[in-house]
């Protein structure tokens, strides 16, 4: 009989991207697995010497090597993730853990890709996971197990906060979170030519701003309070802030933001289907 190859690694990584590269990046920082334990897998000669270089673990073009570790994460991009399931099905053996960060991918779509029913977490990370202050949904199939799931949690903790959902709500955590950096930085952005067009030099306006929106969302962490008595704190009758205030609501920001979420939403629902 055949002896099973043993299985060396705790984690393979398929895409040593920008969201790859944070995982294995926290996961040494935590100390949660040794260089000896992650593999990454990734089509690109010149990004395997670059990890390999910086992170000292094995890098490798061969899809086939996933078999030889635990547990296996997915970190390529939507419209490569067929192919690599195609290439990976006869690789991935039972019970082997399968964690996908791919964005728009349902549990079933990956699933659906082998003979059986494997364990399968989904994941939406989040760009700040890049300095490993990310918020990552989580879900999982039914045949992952307890231990898989606290496996799982302990993975996506070394690049910030986790919190665990139904699948049916992570469409609205794509829209909060996933795309929600991008609402800051369009945010920032705005603001930043506001501070401008009022006469205030680049730089100065830069530290205004940023300075402003870090001392922020500091004092609505330390306080505890909730932003609308923050914000109550802040806006004097008949003050400046008040007179800006009445801009957004009368241009109805609120209503506008709502709009654009629940937009993002329904087109994760879409894709979804594709």
């Amino acid at each position: 009989m055949k002896k099973k190859r043993e299985k060396k690694y705790e984690l393979c990584l398929i895409g040593a991207g920008n969201m790859g590269e944070a995982i294995i990046s926290g996961l040494l920082a935590k100390k949660l697995f040794s260089k000896k334990g992650i593999m990454a897998i990734d089509v690109s000669m010149s990004r395997r010497k670059q990890i390999k270089k910086k992170y000292g673990i094995t890098c490798t073009e061969k899809l086939s090597f996933c078999r030889q570790s635990k547990r296996v994460l997915l970190a390529v991009k939507p419209q490569d993730i067929k192919g690599v399931l195609r290439e990976i099905r006869n690789h991935v053996q039972k019970g082997q853990l399968i964690i996908s960060i791919v964005a728009g991918k349902t549990l079933q779509s990956i699933e659906k890709a082998f003979p059986f029913l494997p364990p399968v977490v989904r994941v939406m990370p989040n760009t700040p996971a890049l300095v490993r202050q990310g918020v990552s949904g989580v879900c999982f199939n039914k045949k992952v197990t307890s231990r898989q799931k606290k496996e799982a949690t302990r993975i996506m903790k070394s690049i910030g906060q986790v919190i665990i959902f139904k699948e049916k709500a992570m469409n609205a955590v794509t829209a909060v979170s996933g795309s929600g950096p991008a609402y800051v930085f369009y945010f920032l952005e705005a603001y930043l030519q506001a501070a401008k067009g009022l006469g205030l030099h680049e730089k100065d306006a830069e530290v205004l701003v940023t300075g402003t929106i870090r001392g922020a969302l500091a004092l609505l962490l330390q306080s505890g309070e909730a932003p609308e008595g923050l914000r109550k704190k802040v806006t004097s009758k008949g003050g400046t802030t008040e007179a800006a205030l009445k801009i957004f609501d009368k241009k109805k920001f609120r209503d506008i933001f709502k709009q654009a979420v629940k937009a993002a939403e329904k087109r994760g629902r879409e894709l979804n289907k594709m």
